[in-house]
């Protein structure tokens, strides 16, 4: 008996280890697939209470064998829809049993965004085809810096835009910009012609409105920077006859959950859900990101909007003047920093290089001190690099009307090749390659 015994116990003891053993190994497994930010949160958490999360799937779409737009957007959808299935099929059960609040798929970068209890995530991030589950994040568009220069247009004479009219009569017209931001005042004077209308000229990924709007005012200024008119007597826009469509991502503070951004970066890849129409923007402007340039929560949507052949154009950060403060996205896309009247490069600027792969950042400047542009209530003066990616966007609208076989890569060559070099000789991390030349780039 006293034998037998013995050799029950070590049974049961190998039994407990191996149990003890799995089980630590699966809580280690978790653990890798759980951004640490939102380990910390989930301790602080009862098994009830709910979190807003980002679930990373680990399998991603390859669109370098799929020529052209149509196939490439079904592959994104297609992927997407198959790895998915599983994980949207348990998030509506458990939603009936009152442990998800509510969910949404995105094809833009194979993931979801979840609201749901403690225990849920827990159990998500066990899912053998989820890469990382992350907290849905909190962006802020810039705060407006305010210097002022009385000269209203001094910025747009200061790209050469109205050389790029008088001697080639180009203003944009054809091509359709974009900017995601705060929304846009669509009846404004200088913009209220040039909107394209339509359910797939406007998405508001906040509050759901069907019809454009701006209860913050930077998206308007941004916006009138690209393509306003001069019906308050002075010209504010670079590409006066381009097509604006906007995605509203940030709300009434200048706050936007990276749930909300990726849901913009999902229309704007396909703005009417249908493939086979050619209804997406050629350039869009983003005057946000955040200060640390290592996020890379957006990367996949950025570079598959421009496999899509949609140009991105990010502003550099307003975190200067020291080195290596380039934000992100723009630490891995086409990056814009802020100049003054007298072309100095404004000292808010954040500037490179990139700390993802040390690259020249910001790629160019343009001017972003006391720049003159239109708002919902009229028209103010704006700071920020910010105010500076508009000109680029707007530049490359004109690019585009004198050439729009331009691919991404000859567009970002052009306005380097082109721009005026300033401060140490060649590219640097505080210009770039230098301030924007309208006139030579649309020239070359």
């Amino acid at each position: 008996m006293f034998s037998v015994g013995r050799k029950l116990n070590r049974i049961l003891l190998v039994a407990l280890m191996a149990f003890v053993s799995s089980f630590f190994f699966i809580s280690a497994s978790q653990a890798g697939k759980m951004a640490p930010g939102l380990e910390k949160q989930l301790a602080n958490l009862g098994d009830n209470d709910e979190i807003n999360v980002i679930v990373e799937m680990v399998e991603q779409a390859d669109l370098s064998a799929k020529p052209g737009k149509p196939a490439r957007l079904r592959e994104l959808q297609s992927v997407a829809s198959k790895s998915q299935s599983k994980v949207l099929a348990k998030l509506a059960k458990d939603k009936q049993e009152g442990k998800v609040n509510k969910y949404k798929g995105f094809w833009i970068f194979n993931g979801l965004a979840v609201t749901a209890t403690k225990a849920e995530i827990q159990e998500l991030v066990a899912l053998e085809n989820v890469k990382e589950v992350r907290t849905d994040t909190t962006y802020q568009i810039p705060p407006n810096l305010q210097e002022k220069v009385e000269q209203a247009e001094w910025n747009i004479d200061k790209v050469r835009a109205p050389e790029v009219w008088q001697n080639f009569g180009l203003k944009g017209k054809g091509i359709v910009v974009a900017n995601m931001d705060t929304g846009v005042y669509a009846s404004h004077a200088d913009l209220q012609e040039q909107y394209r209308g339509g359910p797939n000229s406007w998405h508001d990924s906040v509050n759901g409105q069907p019809t454009p709007y701006d209860d913050y005012g930077h998206g308007t200024h941004t916006m009138g920077t690209i393509c306003g008119r001069d019906k308050g007597g002075t010209a504010i826009g670079v590409a006066p006859d381009a097509t604006w469509i906007a995605t509203k991502a940030f709300d009434a503070g200048g706050w936007g959950l990276s749930s909300w951004i990726h849901d913009s970066f999902q229309w704007l890849a396909d703005p009417d859900g249908n493939p086979d129409t050619d209804d997406a923007p050629n350039v869009v402007n983003n005057s946000w990101g955040n200060d640390y340039g290592l996020d890379t929560e957006f990367r996949p949507d950025v570079q598959h909007l421009n496999n899509l052949g949609i140009f991105t154009v990010f502003s550099n950060g307003n975190a200067g003047p020291s080195p290596g403060t380039v934000g992100a996205p723009a630490s891995y896309s086409f990056g814009v920093g802020a100049t003054d009247i007298n072309d100095e490069i404004a000292w808010f600027s954040s500037r490179g290089p990139s700390p993802i792969d040390g690259s020249i950042k910001p790629n160019v400047s343009a001017p972003g001190v006391s720049v003159w542009s239109s708002v919902p209530w009229g028209y103010t003066w704006g700071d920020g690099t910010s105010m500076a990616a508009p000109h680029v966007t707007g530049t490359i609208a004109l690019l585009l009307e004198a050439n729009p076989s331009l691919s991404l890569d000859q567009i970002a060559t052009t306005l380097q090749d082109t721009a005026v070099d300033l401060g140490a000789g060649g590219p640097d991390n505080d210009y770039g390659w230098g301030r924007i030349d309208a006139y030579k780039a649309v020239s070359m």
